[in-house]
């Protein structure tokens, strides 16, 4: 039997495996909005174009009851 914790990482993994892909994906469409080069930071444009960072998004989910 595995024991609720481990269950908890089991399944934390594949999620942030997906969230890190999906702040990827965030920082290359806000590079091409706003025409940055690939090394410049986005956090001022994260700002200016009103977006949640991946990880508010993905702590801002309630789950269902």
């Amino acid at each position: 039997m595995l024991t609720s914790d481990i269950k908890l990482l089991l399944c934390d993994a594949p999620v942030l495996s997906v969230l890190t892909t999906a702040r990827k994906v965030q920082n290359a469409c806000l590079r091409y909005c706003f025409k940055f080069k690939k090394r410049y930071h986005v956090t001022d444009a994260l700002f200016t174009s009103k977006w949640l960072n991946m990880g508010k998004r993905c702590c801002a989910i309630q789950p269902l009851d």
